[in-house]
């Protein structure tokens, strides 16, 4: 450990009964309480005014309580270098201080997420996926945190995927089904109650087994670029190019169903049978597509190859600078401009 510096040397032992368990720095907002009350002569609501006061940043309001807190101290007997040197440690202390109430839970919070992450990290991650939702920017900062931990992350599937992400095993997460814009609850819940009689094999399987809430043009286009069919061994764009027709033959076949129609051949023919073209979009465009679907790639990434380079010219990443919370300070990131707006 190393040595305590005081804040003054005036105030070193004034300040111990205060300061002592948090090895001289300010730490909790009952402390500034304290100081105020013990060092300046506050009263518990005046200092408690102090303490709003330094949440709130407003320069007027600061300098009229440095005026009462010096005078104050003067009145106390310290010098004017020992209030200004506690002054200065004080005002910048509303950016991270807090109410020492809260240090247990958030204590009991730290140790237990953290022993999680280390212990079952690809549960902890897939639960952290889920619940940050519709938000983009944070799924892909967790998504980064994945793969730098060796977690890999796989494609939504049809035949694997659940709403929400899931661990696989140890060391790999699968995305939800409901992760993939324009696919919701009902849609992914019909999946998988289509699944009950077995994993399907095939596109025109799928549209014959999976219940008529899941037979949505839009919602399997979604999970068609998702790459939600991938394995069942289809070309997403020849799906693309055939899913309407498949949809529509699928329902028209599960009306007739319900309506008590049967074919007297039902046992030998299938729901719906299309013919897939065997056509797939380049890399761009068919990565383009599965970001569209869910705001981030992540069968490949366009920039695969080139970490080497980038990570050599950059001076932070994306990821860092959305979390360092630094105003003003030049950075030289690397990415991929998708899209430009002209104002």
């Amino acid at each position: 450990r190393q040595a305590i510096t005081p804040i003054h040397p005036e105030l070193r032992e004034v300040l111990e009964l205060i300061l002592g368990s948090t090895f001289g720095m300010v730490v909790y907002q009952e402390q500034v309480m304290a100081i105020a009350q013990q060092l300046a002569g506050y009263t518990l609501a005046s200092a408690d005014l102090l303490r709003r006061a330094m949440g709130k940043k407003k320069k007027a309001e600061l300098d009229r309580q440095f005026e009462s807190f010096a005078a104050g101290m003067a009145a106390s007997g310290f010098g004017r270098e020992a209030m200004q040197s506690l002054w200065d440690v004080l005002v910048p202390f509303s950016s991270y201080g807090f109410n020492k109430s809260h240090t247990a839970g958030y204590g009991l919070l730290s140790y237990w997420t953290a022993y999680l992450k280390a212990n079952y990290t690809a549960d902890y991650m897939a639960a952290l996926l889920t619940s940050v939702g519709d938000d983009k920017d944070r799924c892909a900062l967790y998504l980064a945190e994945c793969r730098r931990m060796g977690v890999r992350v796989l494609s939504p599937d049809v035949n694997e995927s659940t709403l929400h992400f899931s661990a696989v095993d140890d060391a790999a997460i699968r995305f939800g089904l409901g992760a993939i814009r324009n696919v919701g609850e009902s849609v992914v819940a019909a999946i998988i109650e289509g699944r009950h009689h077995g994993l399907y094999v095939s596109f025109s399987d799928f549209l014959g087994r999976v219940p008529q809430a899941g037979c949505n043009k839009r919602a399997i286009e979604s999970l068609v670029k998702a790459g939600a069919f991938d394995s069942l061994k289809h070309p997403r764009r020849g799906l693309v190019a055939v899913h309407a027709q498949a949809v529509d033959m699928a329902v028209d076949a599960k009306k007739k169903a319900s309506n008590g129609w049967a074919s007297l051949f039902e046992d030998d023919e299938p729901v719906c049978t299309v013919d897939i073209p065997d056509l797939e979009w380049d890399l761009k465009t068919r990565l383009g597509f599965e970001r569209d679907m869910l705001g981030l790639y992540v069968s490949e990434h366009p920039l695969n190859g080139a970490e080497a380079t980038l990570t050599r010219h950059r001076t932070a990443t994306i990821a860092e600078v959305l979390t360092a919370g630094q105003e003003d300070a030049q950075v030289t990131i690397c990415g991929l401009i998708t899209s430009v707006v002209r104002t």
